[in-house]
């Protein structure tokens, strides 16, 4: 079985994770060395290690490479397995073990063996108790199958065979299979065997990529005291977060102006409520006439020192002295805005998160269904 111990030890099957492109499952043995592309790392620098813990990767170039040492669990085999067909991922397998209702002691069917990820999987629910029947029409592939089933130690929950089950059937009496699975070309034809093989209130999962393999199947099950009949499609979508820097201009705000703009704003709205319209008219002809007044004085070029001063026009007043005069009020403006001025602050780096570059799409649809009890 698949090992719980806390340090690797010379026999275990243990994983070596250095991200989606470097992840290699291998069976340690003394005085050994694991050789890929990347570089090498010896077996005994494994042995005794904790699993989680982080390893060195010397690479052809001398440099070091970080790895993490993982336990072999039914999840890290379907990702490091040797895979001689299309597997069955482990989103898939979820929805499967929960749909067919496997328990431990549970008996199994599954016609299309491939290349054991789901068998090996589900040989951890039936245990220890129950028993999984895979059958495959490819000699090699249960022959390797066989060999690993005995080195993951889950050989005795599993009776791998070669048969052609669409054309001989299964070799049970009826009602005796709590689930079954099939992963073949033409689904809808094991179904009346299948309908045969399973107990009443017993579960059916067949694996179809094409969705008129999913039409002709629910035909076919509909006709053969078939309930509870769904199809459904999973597809994984993972994302990441990262950190990005923060370019954005944060403002600074002057406390004592912006209250003083609220304060006329407010005052203002409440001067124009109390108007009455007659007010209203009398103040917009004297800002008429005032208007008319400025651009008969500009006319006549009557400007007078005030409205000079206004516009930035210094009137009568020594240069040497208005410089002095704009340092010392540039000196208090300075004071009186930096005691009022607030700044908010951010951290430098923004937390962001987006789906990775690597998304499987469409692998199968799962169509699920349950034998009625007559």
């Amino acid at each position: 079985m698949f090992n719980l111990n806390e340090k690797a030890s010379e026999g275990d099957k243990v994983v070596l994770f250095g991200g989606r492109n470097y992840i290699y499952s291998l069976t340690l043995e003394r005085d050994q060395v694991f050789r890929k592309k990347i570089g090498d790392i010896s077996h005994n620098n494994i042995i005794g290690e904790k699993y989680g813990s982080q390893l060195n990767v010397k690479t052809k170039k001398n440099k070091e490479f970080k790895v993490y040492l993982l336990r072999f669990s039914p999840y890290t085999h379907i990702v490091t397995i040797n895979r001689r067909t299309q597997i069955i991922y482990p989103t898939d397998i979820s929805l499967i073990t929960i749909q067919l209702e496997i328990l431990p002691g549970s008996i199994v069917v599954e016609a299309g063996t491939g290349s054991g990820s789901l068998t090996s999987y589900l040989a951890q629910y039936v245990a220890p108790n129950g028993k999984i029947f895979t059958h495959d029409v490819v000699e090699e592939r249960v022959s390797i199958c066989k060999k690993e089933f005995q080195e993951n130690g889950i050989s005795h929950l599993i009776n791998a065979e070669k048969r052609n089950v669409l054309e001989k059937g299964f070799d049970f009496v009826d009602s005796c299979v709590d689930s079954a699975i099939f992963d073949l070309p033409l689904p809808w034809k094991i179904i009346p065997e299948a309908e045969r093989i399973l107990k009443p209130n017993g579960m059916i999962c067949l694996y179809s990529p094409c969705i008129e393999q999913v039409q002709l199947t629910c035909e076919t099950l509909r006709k053969y005291n078939f309930i509870e009949i769904e199809t459904i499609e999973c597809i994984k979508r993972s994302y990441i977060s990262f950190e990005k820097e923060n370019k954005r201009i944060i403002p600074e705000f002057n406390l004592q102006k912006d209250s003083e703009k609220e304060q006329i704003i407010e005052q203002t709205k409440k001067r124009k409520r109390k108007l009455t319209q007659k007010e209203i008219n009398n103040e917009n002809e004297i800002e008429i006439e005032k208007e008319n007044e400025k651009e008969n004085e500009k006319k006549k070029g009557g400007v007078n020192a005030s409205e000079k001063e206004e516009v930035g026009v210094s009137v009568n007043v020594n240069e040497g002295q208005s410089k002095n005069n704009f340092k010392n009020e540039k000196v208090n403006e300075n004071e009186n805005t930096t005691k009022n001025k607030i700044q908010i602050q951010l951290n430098n780096n923004i937390l962001l998160t987006k789906t990775v570059g690597h998304v499987i799409g469409h692998t199968s649809f799962l169509t699920f269904a349950r034998k009625a009890a007559l």
